[in-house]
């Protein structure tokens, strides 16, 4: 049973990650859901007071999950329609389209279809100007006829014959063929256009468009996720340019007329969504700022210059006047911009060594190696390369290939220099953690931010993460004394502190909801500064903005900000997977380890039971260089040396290695992590998470006094106070994912933790941790033997496939149908599902067309399937 329970804890952190309203939400073991404010009461008892009726009590024992402020997924209308479409996007005439060819709502815009042709376009277009390089992003959520198609347009200006780029996606007939994609490029101004097919991709569909400089590329992706490249270009483009999205029809084969008697055909047209503009100013200096040290410790600045590229041999002379010809160091900063999506493969060479980091990862660390790493258009990434030259020859080289890029020196024109000429670690901005979930809990990044002003469809951090969420903090120095304004622009939720006071708290999905908080502040005078957002699905904005005196609105400028050294932030991980985060280190030898919580207490824990002690957070790529197996002490260079702990005093730790024998560190300068054994989490009955991020696997929980007592593994009784439980997950043998079951299967395909014709599970608001995928007219039987109460579970379609007809799910218990859904397609929310099984001994899941006459070969996805028992 115990390999199940890891799953049954990621989908109690699914059903807890997704937050909705703001309401505490408790879920009971027999499928009862309540919403409103839950409180601890006497003994083993929660109150919930729900947002309307009488107040009920529920023991801790019968408590599947209990999330205090944050929350499951709220039902919605339509989840696409998350991005107000508001000036300077405006209709525009193209030459003499049909009258009333541009419909519009708050969220959504509908095309009707014109004409492009060689000389000259007829079509309603829907767009805005935009200077310089920008990323477009939207969704075509329909194109209503085989002869029609719809895309991405830019243009040099509103006439006719204007300088044209548009990448269309095809129609699909009435058979689901889908016609050819389309390219119609004309170079300038009234010169003829010319037009090529594109890859056969129909709608629903994500399209993007990048300019970078004279250089266009439009990618498409069915999740807004995983981008494939559609159409390239380079056009002699002028810095201001249209930019926006059409409709176009292609005549029949033939030029056929319709007969006098045939019906009346409706004009074609297209729908978009989702609009989302990211502008970036053109770069007038590209390379790397480089500081060079006369000595090879990055100590005594000699002079800093930007280098247009990364390719250097200097023989046996010196770089520069005033440099040694040994002996000195080099350290290039800035940021790279992305040209086309793809994997990219680093190459680094240097005389003597040359240590590599490409957005927050410690890439390469010495000459001649070479590793990948997934880069997206449009991304403009942290890059910085270390060189140390020590004697005789000195060179140093930085390459990059692709599927689309030869291997070569990466041009000059990819590069952006970094705006300080010091050798200062922390550039102006924000300490920016990211991370893997949307609770600010799984660490996956960190780095410096300049400014908060993102608006994509997903993570800058990483391109695999849709679910996530941001940390910022530093410090903000006004300007001028006085009243400030603080604006949030979110989607989904924000939460800001200026000097410690909370401004802004809206953490929930939100569409593009826009919050502010007012505050006092003193002329230069650095005050704490802290926001935090998240993203539950779709797009993301997150975007901090402010007025106050002579500043009229705008985002905040990275030159107002101070980016925080780096703190000693301890954390203990246990043996037995528990995490305890915000406490001192007081004292530590081979039999004890003994810390204090913020809250002053002093608890102590046997040093058998500490899996690791780590004083800097831990990003995925620091925790790469600890080997596998090894023990011993990570530094916060990426260094592992291995030994055994032996003590600390004060701030120095010793470390005893069999081949270096002892040694000693500093404890707050040099070191990031302790390893001291490997962690074997086993199940637990409870898993408990407070806001400070720290994790406890209880045997027990109870109630005393308005406070939870944790019983953990490793820490013992544990008092926590009731303003910082985030949520209490129940994870013992109770539950069981049917999952885990193996059914009968009859009339079609099943397919666990995808799909029969294998799209992606993910549903339009969220993705299953653990999924059972169903081909249409498929059932699938469980033998219970009534040995459950309730099956939790959420019912959906996968968002990857077309929006064509629709499923129905059913349940079945002993024969009794106990369970029919409303009609969903891809375009539908997920629907959860609670159903009783009291005394069931054989349960059936089916999924059926709604409509059998026009059946579509679509999976329906049982996601997250839970079984209670009494």
């Amino acid at each position: 049973m115990s390999r199940t329970r890891p799953f049954i804890v990621a989908i109690l952190t699914v059903l807890l990650a997704l937050p909705g309203a703001r309401a505490d939400v408790l879920r009971t073991l027999d499928g009862k859901v309540y919403e409103g404010q839950i409180k601890f009461d006497t003994g083993d008892m929660l109150t919930m007071q729900p947002t309307s009726g009488s107040a009920v009590r529920v023991k801790l024992a019968d408590v599947l999950s209990a999330s205090f402020r944050a929350s499951v997924p709220t039902q919605r209308a339509e989840v696409a329609d998350r991005e107000p479409i508001r000036a300077p996007w405006a209709p525009r005439e193209i030459g003499k389209p049909p009258a009333g060819g541009v419909k519009r709502t708050a969220t959504r815009v509908t095309l009707q279809a014109g004409t492009v042709t060689d000389t000259s376009d007829s079509v309603p277009f829907f767009g805005r100007p935009v200077k310089g390089n920008f990323e477009l992003v939207l969704r075509i959520t329909d194109i209503s006829a085989a002869t029609a198609a719809a895309g991405v347009m830019l243009r040099g200006g509103p006439e006719p014959d204007a300088l044209t780029f548009y990448a269309a996606i095809g129609g699909v007939d009435g058979s689901m063929t889908t016609r050819s994609g389309e390219r119609h490029v004309r170079p300038a101004n009234g010169q003829a256009a010319r037009k090529s097919d594109l890859p056969r991709i129909s709608a629903p569909q994500w399209m993007r468009l990048t300019r970078e400089g004279d250089f266009i590329e439009v990618g498409t992706s069915t999740d807004g996720n995983d981008w494939k490249v559609f159409a390239t270009e380079r056009l002699d483009l002028p810095e201001n340019v249209l930019i926006g999205m059409a409709c176009t029809v292609r005549a029949p084969s033939g030029d056929k007329k319709p007969s006098k008697d045939a019906p009346p055909v409706a004009t074609p047209h297209a729908t978009f969504e989702s609009l989302r503009l990211v502008e970036a100013a053109q770069v007038a200096t590209t390379g790397l700022r480089g500081q060079y040290y006369s000595t090879e410790k990055f100590t005594e600045p000699k002079i800093a210059r930007v280098d247009p590229s990364l390719d250097h041999n200097w023989g046996t002379n010196a770089p520069a006047d005033g440099l040694p010809v040994d002996n000195f160091s080099v350290r290039w900063r800035g940021r790279l911009r992305v040209p086309l999506t793809g994997k990219y493969r680093f190459h680094a060479s240097a005389d003597d060594s040359v240590v590599v980091w490409v957005n927050g990862n410690r890439l390469l660390e010495r000459s001649g190696s070479s590793r990948e790493i997934t880069l997206r258009s449009g991304q403009s990434v942290a890059i910085r390369v270390d060189y140390f030259e020590k004697v005789r020859e000195a060179n140093v080289k930085l390459e990059w290939e692709s599927e689309k890029v030869p291997r070569q020196v990466i041009p000059s024109r990819f590069l952006i220099p970094a705006e300080r000429d010091d050798d200062g670690e922390s550039e102006n901005g924000l300490r920016a953690e990211y991370f893997a979930d949307a609770t600010l809990s799984n660490l996956h990044l960190v780095r410096t931010d300049s400014e908060v002003n993102f608006q994509q469809p997903n993570s800058p951090a990483d391109d695999g993460l849709n679910l996530f969420s941001v940390r910022w903090t530093g410090m903000l120095v006004p300007p001028a004394s006085g009243r400030y304004t603080f604006y949030t622009l979110s989607d989904d939720g924000v939460r800001l502190w200026i000097n410690n006071k909370q401004l802004i708290d809206n953490w929930q999905m939100n569409p593009g909801v826009e919050d502010s908080g007012v505050i006092q502040l003193k002329a230069n005078e650095p005050v704490p500064i802290r926001m935090e957002s998240f993203n539950g699905a779709g797009g993301w904005i997150a975007r901090l903005m402010w007025d106050g005196p002579d500043i009229d609105k705008q985002i905040i400028p990275g030159e107002r900000f101070q980016t925080p050294g780096e703190e000693v932030d301890t954390r203990i991980l246990t043996r037995d997977g528990s995490e305890l985060t915000g406490i001192t280190l007081e004292q530590m030898d081979d039999t004890t380890m003994r810390f204090k919580r913020a809250d002053d207490e002093t608890l102590s824990l046997p040093t058998a039971r500490v899996a690791r002690l780590s004083l800097r957070p831990l990003t995925s790529s620091l925790l790469e260089h600890i080997p596998g197996g090894s023990f011993g002490v990570l530094l916060t260079n990426g260094d592992f040396f291995d030994g055994q702990v032996e003590g600390l005093k004060g701030d120095r730790l010793t470390v005893n290695s069999l081949i270096f024998g002892p040694r000693t560190f500093d404890l707050r300068k040099e070191v990031a992590a302790l390893v001291l054994q490997d962690a074997r989490p086993e199940p637990a009955e409870y898993v408990v998470k407070t806001v400070d991020g720290s994790i406890y696997m209880a045997d027990e929980v109870a109630v005393d006094g308005g406070k939870l007592i944790v019983t953990d593994r490793a820490a013992g009784k544990v008092t926590v106070a009731a303003d910082t439980v985030r949520d209490i997950a129940y994870a013992g043998e109770r539950v069981a994912s049917l999952a885990e079951l193996s059914p009968e299967v009859s009339g079609g395909a099943m397919r666990l933790d995808g799909t029969p014709v294998g799209v992606p599970v993910r549903l339009f608001d969220y993705t299953p941790t653990r999924s059972i995928g169903l081909s249409p007219g498929t059932t699938v039987t469980y033998a219970l033997d009534g040995k459950y109460k309730t099956l939790l579970a959420t019912a959906g379609v996968p968002a990857a496939l077309l929006p064509t007809g629709g499923l129905l799910f059913t349940a079945t218990a002993d024969g009794k149908e106990i369970f029919r859904s409303p009609a969903l397609t891809s375009l539908s929310d997920s629907l959860p599902v609670s159903l009783k099984l009291d005394k069931v001994n054989r349960l059936t899941l089916k999924v059926e067309p709604a409509d059998p006459a026009n059946a579509v070969a679509l999976p329906g996805v049982w996601g997250d399937p839970l079984l209670a028992k009494p």
